[in-house]
């Protein structure tokens, strides 16, 4: 490595990095150009057209930077020329382009440190990453409605600590993870919003004095952000902590849902039948179909709670610290991917499942599960209090289990009755369900009001998301442009006559 090619080299430092330090620091760094590469282009090219704008940046050199970059811009990550033996990411950049520009490459650091690169483009790519996690778990929800409307009148005992609990659809079971990953939609748009707020013109720290205007390049960025302060923007991590943890809330729900799939997919259960393509076989053992979807989705949400435990971890220091991106850039992103795959991947499974409505149905009153309707039956017709209704359906209900009956039988139901030949009870599944027809309830009307409901918010959120990606598309492609035309146009200052920069202005970021 010659004078020059690692920053710092032969002035501030007499030795460059060493090999331990590229191996763990530089090359940690360097692996994050895979989702950064891109919007580190985008970046630095709002920033020249930022610095051409305020009149400092000479016309031939912008022209020359301009155009690299789109050039760059153009090229693979794996193109990008980033190698940990120069420093970060931005450090591989500013070396690439200083064997193509020499000098001219300097103009790029003007009122700007790395860090604000590497943040503006961390925040821009996880707001697309955000952008495909929402559609991810968007598509989950959709299909928890769809089943949970195939499935209104498909009689179960729904289960609390996996032990029957109560009589009721099936399809009220799949819209509550419906209407659960519909507010993740909410808190990974609260997210995306969140990585708006990004430095420009932050300087060092505490502003520059070239005369960047902020509001100017966040328009080119497509971006409308709150300006609080350059340090706020830079050093805040905040930010951090709402990207992992939408991620790592989406693959809670898609590893809940695996979890108890897995239940029911083991023949105690039998209720449903994973499709051949998310099964494998045993190697030894020629009876078995593993259901090695579903181990996949819970090993991804443990995967990414890591991840998020990691991140929290790293950004409990004092203010300011670097330790705090280093590594999570990196680990909220895989983080996001991880969790889009994961949403993606339960919805396939749960799609392609089927259901042994049958067998769901012939034990649905297994358990005793309609002793609560029994208790309020008789709080109804005999006026007791609840509490002395259900002991008196409790003890029934033992003396039934020691006799070794898994559910209650017509002489237990008549011995409740207040009268000789009262029936306290309709021992009848669906007639049960069909009782509970409050809201929420599991009521077939209820349930398809309730999936109403859920469509409409899905409806909202695809608008959303539609409009957001093409806003989002549509400003970085006139960025793209506007720099395009400029590197064949001069500088609206002539060539060599800089804009001196007279008084320190308050820079917003």
């Amino acid at each position: 490595m010659g004078r020059g090619d690692y920053l710092g080299l032969g002035s501030r430092l007499g030795s460059g990095p060493s090999e331990l330090l590229v191996q763990t620091g530089f090359s940690t760094e360097t692996r994050q150009a895979g989702y950064l590469h891109y919007w580190l282009g985008i970046a630095d090219l709002a920033h020249v057209l930022a610095l051409r704008d305020s009149g400092v940046l000479p016309a031939g050199p912008g022209r020359r930077l301009l155009s690299a970059l789109l050039d760059l811009l153009g090229k693979d990550a794996s193109d990008g020329g980033y190698d940990p033996a120069y420093g970060d990411a931005y450090n591989s950049r500013e070396h690439l382009l200083r064997g193509e520009l020499g000098d001219d490459a300097g103009w790029l650091s003007l009122g700007r440190t790395r860090r604000e690169a590497g943040r503006v483009s961390y925040y821009l790519a996880a707001r697309k990453a955000l952008l495909e996690l929402h559609e991810a778990v968007d598509g989950f929800a959709a299909t928890m409605h769809d089943l949970a409307l195939a499935h209104v009148e498909s009689w179960w005992a729904d289960l609390t600590y996996w032990q029957p609990a109560q009589v009721s659809s099936f399809g009220h079971y799949l819209l509550s993870f419906g209407h659960e990953a519909a507010r993740h939609l909410d808190r990974i748009r609260q997210a995306r919003t969140r990585c708006g707020l990004v430095p420009v013109a932050a300087g060092g720290v505490a502003g520059t004095t070239v005369p960047l205007s902020r509001t100017s390049t966040l328009r080119r960025l497509g971006l409308t952000g709150p300006a609080t302060t350059s340090r706020d923007a830079m050093w805040s991590v905040d930010g951090l902590l709402d990207v992992v943890f939408a991620a790592q809330q989406a693959t809670l729900t898609a590893s809940r849902l695996a979890e108890d799939f897995l239940l029911f997919a083991t023949e105690p259960f039998g209720y449903l039948r994973l499709h051949d393509s998310h099964c494998r076989a045993s190697v030894y053992l020629p009876q078995k179909r593993n259901p090695y979807a579903l181990s996949v989705v819970r090993g991804g949400y443990a995967v990414v709670t890591g991840r998020a435990a990691g991140v929290v971890a790293a950004v409990g220091t004092g203010s300011a610290q670097t330790d705090n991106w280093i590594y999570n850039y990196g680990e909220t992103l895989d983080a996001v991917e991880l969790a889009r795959q994961m949403s993606a991947l339960i919805a396939e499974v749960a799609d392609r499942a089927s259901f042994d409505t049958a067998r769901m149905a012939g034990r649905a009153l297994d358990g005793f599960t309609e002793a609560a309707d029994l208790a309020e039956r008789l709080v109804a017709e005999q006026h007791v209090d609840y509490r002395t209704a259900h002991s008196m359906v409790a003890r029934v209900a033992a003396a039934a289990e020691q006799r070794g009956e898994s559910r209650l039988t017509g002489e237990d139901r008549q011995s409740l009755a207040g009268r000789p030949g009262d029936d306290v009870a309709d021992a009848d599944p669906r007639s049960l369900v069909l009782g509970r027809s409050q809201d929420g309830g599991a009521a077939p009307r209820q349930v398809r009001a309730s999936a109403r409901r859920l469509h409409a918010r899905l409806v909202r959120q695809r608008t959303w998301r539609l409009d957001a990606r093409g806003q989002a598309d549509a400003a970085t492609g006139q960025l793209v442009e506007h720099a395009r035309t400029a590197s064949e146009q001069a500088s609206p200052w002539p060539a060599g006559e800089l804009r001196p920069i007279t008084r320190q202005r308050r820079i917003r970021s």
